[in-house]
Order: structure tokens, then C-alpha cells, then sequence
């Protein structure tokens, strides 16, 4: 968005230009009431506005539209609110962000899932292998298989029990984490 001085329409730009004529007519006529030269000081003047306006014309935006490309007989096009399009324009710049945003947490978080999981399978194993290994090291050699073999299918009841837990853990974490997103993106919105 450039800047330039924005006008609402050119009926408003012809009448700007009208007053400021007329204003230095006035004061012509308040400094040199009667005078022979009137008509000549009034022809220059004219010529001076005329070129002060033509300067002005590409610093000016009519309705929304540069003066340069706005058509003279255009004068019942609807008008433009500069001030709606503003907030179009940053509502859409935020849009982009947002969807940035979502597009990086949608590729960066999975992988930080599973590299935590994977961290805490691994951890579990190895805490469940010391805890075996310990536990068992003197006992092996003296117990039956079927003892060996109840003790093994109590430690998989055990790491099934933990990996249910995970597993329903797992699913109330994300949703409370969609909450408290929820929750960051209505606070932001409540700006005073």
C-alpha cells in the first residue's frame, strides 16, 4: 500500500480545488481591491493553481483508486472504505501466519511424539530389564519353568498395564493441549 493522500471522491477534489481558488481570489480582491492588472493577477493565479493541483495528482488516491487511472466519468462508483480494507489486509496477512504456523506444528510435533515415546518405551524397557535382572539374578538357576514362565507373563501384564495407561493418557493430553491453544487464540482475540 502506498502512500498517498486519499480523497472520497473527485467531486470532493474539485470542490478542494474550488475553495482553494476562491481563497486566493479573496485575498487578491482584500490586497488589491482595485486594480488594473486584476484580470492579469487573476489569470496567474489560475495558471498556478492549475499546476499546483497537476503536481498534487500522483500523491492523490480517489475512492480507493490512484488518481492516474481513475476515469473522469466514473463518479457514481460505490465508495471505498480504506479503513475495511486495512483490516482485510491484515486479517489476511494474519490468516498467513497462522497458517505457517499450523503447517510447522503439523510436520515438527508428530516427530517430537515420537521421539518421546520412543524415549519413554525405551526407558520403560530398560527400568523393566533392571528391575528383572536385579530381582531374578540369584533366582533363576533355582526356579522351575513354570515359576520362570509366571513371573514372565506377570512382567507383560505389568508392561500392557502401563502401555494401556499410555495409551488413554496420551489422547486427554493432546485434547487438554488443543484446549489450552483454544483458550492462547480467544485471549489474543479479547485484545481491550
Amino acid at each position: 500500500m502506498d502512500s498517498r493522500i486519499s480523497v472520497d471522491s473527485l467531486r470532493l477534489w474539485l470542490h478542494i480545488k474550488h475553495q482553494y481558488s476562491n481563497a486566493h481570489i479573496a485575498l487578491l480582491d482584500a490586497q488589491l481591491p482595485t486594480s488594473t492588472y486584476r484580470d492579469l493577477c487573476i489569470q496567474h493565479i489560475h495558471h498556478y493553481i492549475d499546476s499546483l493541483f497537476a503536481i498534487a495528482k500522483p500523491n492523490l488516491r480517489v475512492n480507493g483508486r490512484n488518481f492516474e487511472d481513475l476515469n473522469e466519468n466514473d463518479q457514481e462508483i460505490e465508495p471505498f472504505d480504506e479503513a475495511l480494507d486495512r483490516h482485510i489486509w491484515s486479517l489476511s496477512d494474519q490468516r498467513l501466519k497462522w497458517d505457517r504456523e499450523i503447517a510447522r506444528t503439523r510436520t515438527e510435533k508428530p516427530r517430537e511424539v515420537e521421539t518421546m515415546l520412543r524415549d519413554l518405551f525405551d526407558r520403560q524397557r530398560e527400568a523393566q530389564t533392571q528391575d528383572m535382572v536385579v530381582d531374578n539374578k540369584d533366582k533363576i538357576k533355582d526356579e522351575p519353568l513354570e515359576e520362570r514362565l509366571a513371573q514372565v507373563e506377570q512382567v507383560f501384564k505389568k508392561a500392557s498395564a502401563l502401555s494401556e495407561e499410555l495409551n488413554q493418557s496420551i489422547p486427554i493430553q493432546s485434547e487438554r493441549s488443543h484446549r489450552v491453544k483454544t483458550v492462547m487464540k480467544e485471549v489474543k482475540a479479547l485484545k481491550p
